[in-house]
């Protein structure tokens, strides 16, 4: 947070949060590679910590679906970075139970996709008799008589949710989570509702100036709506006290922790409106004249 200029949280698990691990959250525009850094931050994590055990929990079957196209097409990709590193993948179906045996006691890299739909229902087993229970949640003869889920709470796995906002977004969502008996969570969203202990932030301002996406374009009447473009201004023109030159009051756009906020400023002859903001886009931009002239007035 100290290295990201995100303001500090005070504590890992506030008294009053749902949770009781630790949740992280990491802000990315959307387009920007989300899924790859997730996927490549279990590597790293297994070849710093030595952990093997992943959770991908994604709120729909498109996007689940998605992640297991991107993990198969970047497999030799990560294999080439991190040595090889021996993994297995796979998507939670209740037809293959046989999977999370092999999640729960094999040594290599082990990554479950699920939606989290396949085990919501329900989570608080025991408590709602009659009510519809997943799969993974019911004991199984195959298992020795035991829950699926028993299976994966013993490994206290980390747990990636992708798209929290649509993911843990009802207290059974929730409910579900806790089942899983994360170690911790790492929540990867352009849009977080709760912003777990925020760690880093790539905004559509700070994407669209790394030139990780391309210039968004609003059709508007207010051409401030659009806070991705150079935007400038002008709000007054007149004379200082006792001046012979004119000088005109503008206002542009700056970048803050908050997001981009407006910001005034004072134009004179020779005024490097780069200067004045911390936008690279404004680079270039140097007044050259200011005409006071009524009815005529412009810089």
């Amino acid at each position: 947070q100290e290295r990201n200029a995100i303001p500090k949280s005070r504590f890992l698990i506030e008294n009053d949060d749902t949770y009781k691990f630790p949740n992280f959250s990491v802000e990315m525009e959307t387009g920007t590679g989300k899924t790859y850094v997730y996927l490549r931050t279990i590597f790293e994590l297994n070849r710093k910590y030595g952990f093997k055990k992943f959770i991908v929990v994604v709120p729909s079957v498109a996007i689940r679906e998605g992640v297991l196209s991107s993990i198969n097409l970047m497999r030799d990709h990560f294999k080439g970075l991190f040595d090889n590193a021996p993994f297995d993948h796979f998507v939670y179906t209740s037809k293959n139970l046989s999977k999370v045996r092999q999640f729960a006691v094999s040594n290599e890299i082990q990554i479950m996709i699920i939606n989290i739909q396949a085990f919501q229902k329900d989570a608080d087993v025991g408590t709602r008799r009659g009510a519809p229970i997943n799969i993974i949640h019911q004991e199984q003869d195959k298992m020795s008589g035991r829950r699926p889920i028993e299976y994966i709470q013993a490994t206290n796995p980390i747990v990636i949710i992708d798209e929290p906002q649509s993911v843990d977004n009802t207290p059974k969502a929730k409910r579900a989570i806790k089942t899983l008996n994360p170690l911790l969570a790492l929540r990867y969203s352009a849009t977080h509702i709760n912003p777990y202990n925020l760690l880093y932030k790539l905004d559509p301002i700070r994407a669209y100036d790394m030139r990780l996406v391309k210039q968004i374009e609003v059709s508007s009447i207010r051409t401030d709506d659009n806070f991705n473009d150079v935007y400038i201004r002008l709000d007054k023109i007149g004379y200082a006290k006792g001046a012979k030159v004119p000088h005109a009051k503008a206002t542009i756009h700056e970048d803050s922790k908050s997001g981009p906020k407006e910001k005034k400023i004072t134009l004179k002859q020779g005024t490097d409106i780069g200067q004045q903001t911390n936008r690279p886009g404004y680079d270039g931009y140097i007044v050259t004249n200011i005409c006071a002239e009524e009815g005529l007035e412009h810089v």
